[in-house]
């Protein structure tokens, strides 16, 4: 048995005692954490490996942790990226958030050939939001031999003009 200390911030200032079971404590500990946004998403992410290796199925550890199934996987894959890109994340004063991560790993299948660690760099001291991080890396991978097609009724109609001669 866990003694949890629960502490009641009232004006006189008490606190209660209260015996747990490990299973009742570890939810206190994870709703107060969560609750108080005392985790990273890195931390979470380690957090919700740990659960289901100890036997909780994926929608107990979803439920647990208020997120949807979708969010608890999006976690997950943060474990996925390579350690520069944990880091950024997992350092409160970086700029480099979750989403910039997720974001970056998709880029990154894009184009195989993506500095992840440089962009990293560039997203904290530029201040990148996600929309400006894929511009950006859209801007310097994108094709240059190759004009881009406008519309498909252009296309057409430009087709049109060649076969009719007019």
């Amino acid at each position: 048995v866990i003694t949890c200390r629960v502490v009641h911030r009232m004006r006189a200032g008490w606190e209660e005692r209260l015996h747990l079971d490990d299973e009742a404590a570890f939810r206190v500990a994870i709703i107060e954490n969560e609750q108080r946004q005392a985790c990273s998403d890195i931390d979470r992410a380690l957090a919700i490996i740990a659960y289901e290796q100890a036997g909780w199925t994926s929608i107990e550890v979803a439920d647990l942790m208020g997120l949807t199934e979708r969010q608890k996987y999006n976690l997950e894959r943060l474990l996925t990226l390579p350690d520069a890109v944990q880091i950024a994340i997992d350092d409160p004063d970086d700029h480099c958030t979750a989403t910039h991560g997720l974001a970056s790993s998709q880029l990154h299948r894009r184009y195989p050939e993506l500095d992840v660690e440089r962009w990293v760099a560039a997203i904290n001291m530029q201040e990148l939001s996600v929309t400006q991080q894929r511009r950006a890396l859209h801007k310097v991978f994108r094709p240059t031999g190759r004009k881009r097609l406008g519309s498909i009724f252009k296309v057409c109609l430009v087709w049109s003009r060649k076969t009719t001669g007019t």
